[in-house]
């Protein structure tokens, strides 16, 4: 299985911002993302089923990246701004589009196809951290999609995201090294 991709394409998703502007192009970690799933989608149908939602946030951050682009160069951006607003209407997407609905189901399809692989190869540390993560993650999109719980300071939800992206980092690091080996 390769997870390497899936790694990287997490790395390139970590909020990394100089001047407004993201250094990891998301955009990029939704592609590579992609391929890994594509590689290891013959070992679980949730791995296949997750390349949906990568696609169309692939989709979604292609064109933010486009609009912050043509931002940059102090061109006018209107036909993106209008395309971004639509599509992240029609796609329900949140501010936080990182732990967003559709990142989220992304996430439960990965995370729940990992613990039930890890779970049959007799890999329990793994797959209860796996499902685990599924937890967290459904917690955060509940807290982040309700607007009356949305009481914390920006902040903490960006330490929240962080703490997330870490944890899945180490899910997918600890996933790569155990059912790799398979």
């Amino acid at each position: 299985m390769e997870f390497k991709w899936i790694l990287i394409g997490l790395i390139f998703l970590l909020p990394i911002n100089i001047f407004g502007l993201d250094i990891l192009p998301d955009f990029l970690g939704y592609a590579f993302i992609i391929y890994g799933l594509y590689l290891i989608r013959q070992f679980n149908f949730k791995f296949k089923l997750a390349m949906i939602p990568v696609f169309i946030l692939l989709l979604f951050s292609s064109f933010l990246f486009i609009d912050s682009i043509f931002y940059l160069i102090n061109k006018d951006s209107i036909l993106i701004h209008i395309l971004t607003s639509n599509f992240n209407y029609i796609l329900f997407l949140l501010p936080f589009k990182d732990y967003s609905i559709i990142y989220s189901i992304f996430a439960l399809l990965l995370y729940y196809g990992i613990h039930e692989n890890a779970s049959k190869f007799g890999y329990n540390g793994l797959a209860e951290r796996s499902k685990n993560l599924c937890f967290l993650i459904l917690f955060y999109t509940i807290i982040t999609s309700v607007p009356a719980i949305m009481v914390l300071p920006t902040i903490i939800y960006s330490i929240l995201i962080y703490i997330i992206t870490i944890y899945e980092l180490f899910v997918i690091i600890d996933a790569r090294q155990t059912l790799e080996q398979r």
